[in-house]
């Protein structure tokens, strides 16, 4: 048996249901990420900190994957959080 918790619905918080999925997924892939003996380190961004591990901040970072990498506009985002990790597996210049 698994028992998975999701996100309480607060209509002041605004949590709709595609938040809900999002959190869903972010949690399973989270826990998957954590089972594999591969992967030794795990971290969790928020936009502003995805930004600081680029050297900029979530726009900038957005806008630098953008540039390196001919992806559609939907991607961007991802690609930014890659240019995120691999900030951190360089470390600081």
């Amino acid at each position: 048996m698994a028992v998975l918790l999701e996100a309480d619905y607060d209509r002041r918080a605004r949590i709709r249901d595609g938040t809900k999925d999002r959190l869903r997924i972010e949690g399973a892939i989270l826990s998957a990420c954590r089972e594999r003996d591969e992967i030794n380190d795990v971290q969790i961004m928020d936009g502003p900190q995805m930004g600081r591990a680029c050297g900029s901040d979530k726009a900038g970072a957005i806008a630098a994957a953008a540039s390196r990498f001919d992806l559609p506009a939907d991607f961007t985002e991802p690609a930014a959080v890659a240019l995120a990790a691999i900030g951190i597996l360089n470390g600081p210049d």
